[in-house]
This record gives structure tokens, sequence and C-alpha cells, in this order.
């Protein structure tokens, strides 16, 4: 572990102002790489991974990412990276997450919540939201994540062991998501995901031990953040009932999109009234059941496009649409381009980094 005086050195190092005037000039693709007046450093030890390419193909029919966590210490620290024209679908995930903005500009989206963020900013995010980030036009930016698996904290036999996950299970509309850099949080918060990198990646029982104490010192800090909204779980559970109330219909899709699919046989499938249905898919996804499914259709469309030569007529039907103006109009509506154009963009991009929607 490291001793005092080498953390005040990281820390007084990593937390300076590291702009010059070449990372303010955009590359070949336009893209100014830290606009912002400072960034971050973290230690080398750090997985450095390119953010779309890692998380977007793990998202899955149900818009919910899946981590593949190791059993005995289900957490992940990552460096990402992520740009401006590609930007990660909104998503949830079972696990819990936390992360800092280390340079660059980025916006985090929570359902219809745009909240700025800026270097030093941090934000955690728990289980029933959907959400994503997103570059300001012709910027990058690099967050350092932490994800963690509740059952980690929860399962531990203690029976206070879901308070230290207060923060996270009562997150409703108005959840102060972004803790500013100014509040001096982040700096503590970041500090200790360098001490928990530094164990990882857990192979002794001492490492796992001062895994789950810097995560835990983690948590008492937020706790302490969110004193005011840790009153319950009442929206983790609503939104597990819904997740259950829908799975039925979650299972049909991956095979059936392509079909004529209609509201009230959706809610007849999962045994609700229409009405039930649509308050419950809103709930989970932000969408009506049309927005919804005309989504999906286009994220398995953008990868016929970017990975087969079939014509866009022809992708236009198997995706469901009878008609190929009122496919291109409803790509664009998600995509911000043409199918042609998207075809002509993403046909380079190896099929794995493609969306992925088989699950």
């Amino acid at each position: 572990m490291r001793s005092s005086s080498t953390l005040h050195s990281l820390t007084r190092r990593r937390w300076s102002v590291s702009r010059t005037d070449d990372e303010a000039r955009p590359d070949a693709d336009g893209i100014a790489p830290n606009n912002a007046a400072s960034s971050i450093e973290v230690s080398a030890n750090w997985r450095q991974s390119d953010q779309f390419r890692l998380l977007q193909p793990q998202i899955n029919a149900q818009r919910v990412h899946v981590w593949p966590f190791d059993e005995k210490v289900p957490i992940e620290l990552r460096l990402l990276e992520g740009d401006w024209n590609r930007t990660v679908s909104k998503n949830r995930h079972d696990y819990f997450e936390i992360f800092v903005v280390c340079s660059g500009a980025t916006s985090f989206i929570v359902e219809d919540r745009h909240l700025p963020m800026q270097p030093g900013d941090m934000a955690i995010v728990g289980s029933t939201l959907h959400h994503s980030t997103q570059c300001p036009p012709h910027a990058r930016a690099r967050i350092g994540a932490l994800y963690f698996d509740p059952n980690f904290i929860s399962g531990d036999g203690m029976a206070f062991g879901t308070e230290y996950l207060a923060p996270f299970l009562d997150q409703d509309s108005g959840f102060p998501h972004v803790v500013p850099a100014a509040t001096g949080l982040p700096h503590k918060i970041l500090d200790l995901m360098e001490m928990i990198q530094e164990e990882m990646p857990g192979s002794s029982t001492l490492a796992r031990l001062a895994i789950k104490t810097y995560l835990k010192m983690i948590l008492i800090l937020l706790v302490k953040q969110y004193a005011t909204y840790a009153s319950g779980v009442d929206s983790f559970k609503q939104q597990q009932h819904a997740l259950e109330s829908l799975q039925k219909f979650f299972e049909f899709l991956p095979g059936r999109f392509g079909d004529m699919i209609h509201a009230p046989d959706a809610a007849r499938m999962c045994d609700l009234s229409e009405a039930e249905f649509a308050a419950y898919l809103r709930q989970l996804t932000g969408c009506s059941f049309r927005g919804y499914l005309n989504q999906y259709r286009v994220e398995r469309a953008q990868a016929a496009l970017a990975e087969t030569n079939h014509p866009i007529s022809e992708i236009a039907q198997e995706m469901g649409f009878c008609d190929q103006s009122y496919f291109g109009a409803v790509f664009r509506e998600f995509t911000g381009m043409t199918p042609l154009a998207y075809r002509h963009q993403h046909r380079n991009v190896p099929a794995r980094y493609v969306a992925q929607r088989a699950m």
C-alpha cells in the first residue's frame, strides 16, 4: 500500500493545470483533444479504453449494459476516451458507477437531463436510470470510471451493508448526480480510486480486503455528501418491478422486431393493460412504445448497414419498415444522417465495434 508521503506527492502532481498550446489544436478530424483549462493525470496502472468501442457492444436489447466482473473482486477501473461523434447509447446497468472527468468537457445525460461537467467534476449513478455521456461538438473527453457490483458490499454479511449504498439506491428525477470539483470531494474519491487500482487485480486475501476497505471509504464519503437523499429504496424497487413486468416483451423483441408489433399486443403478452404497459415502458426507457421500437430497429439497422452489403431497401424491410422513405426519415431522426451516409461513414469500423442488440 502507498505511504502517506507517496500519496501526497501523487495528489500534488495529478491535480494541476496541464494544458499546452498543442492540446488546444484540433486533430486531423477537427477534434480538439482537451480544450478545457485543466486536466487531471492518473497513474499509468489504469487500463485505457475507447469508451464507445468498449461499452457499446455490451448493451443488450433491454438497453442494459452488462459488465463481465471477476467474481472474487467485482470492481473495474478504466480510463475512458470519448469524442463528440461517437456517443454510447443511453443504457442502465445492474452495477453502480462513479466517474471523474479527467480532461475535456462532457455532459452527463441522465434520462432527459443534460448535466454539464468539467475536469475535476464527479458523477455517480445507480442501476435504475438510463444514462450516457456526450462531448460537445469537435471535442474529446477522458474520464476515470469505477464500476462495482453492489453485492460486493451489501452481500458481505453485515446488517448495515446497504446503508453504504444509499446514494445509489434512491436516485429520483431531481437527484444531483454531479458533484463539482470545487467541493473537494472528487479529489478525495479519485485518490481512493487510485489506491484501489494499486491493489488490483486483488489476487491475495490482503489485497481484496484493502480493495473493499477503500471502496467503503469512498461510499462513506458519498453517504455524507448525499445524506438528505438517503431516505430509502422505493425508486429502486419500482424500477425492478417495472422490469419484471415487461420481461416477456424484452425477451420477445430480439427475434421478432421486424414483425408488425402493436402496443396492445405487447401489453397482452405481459398480462398488462395498455396503460400499465405504456407507463412501465416509459419508466424504464423514457420512450413511448413506438419511440422505443423505432429506436431499437434503427440500432439494428446501423449494424446491418455497417456489416453487410444488403441494399438499403432490403434492410428497411427486415427492420419492419414497409416504406423506405419512412425508414430514412426515422433513421435520420435518431442518428442525424441518412442511411447511405451512415453506411459510407462506418463501413470500415470492425463489426465487433458496431452496436449489438442480439441478446
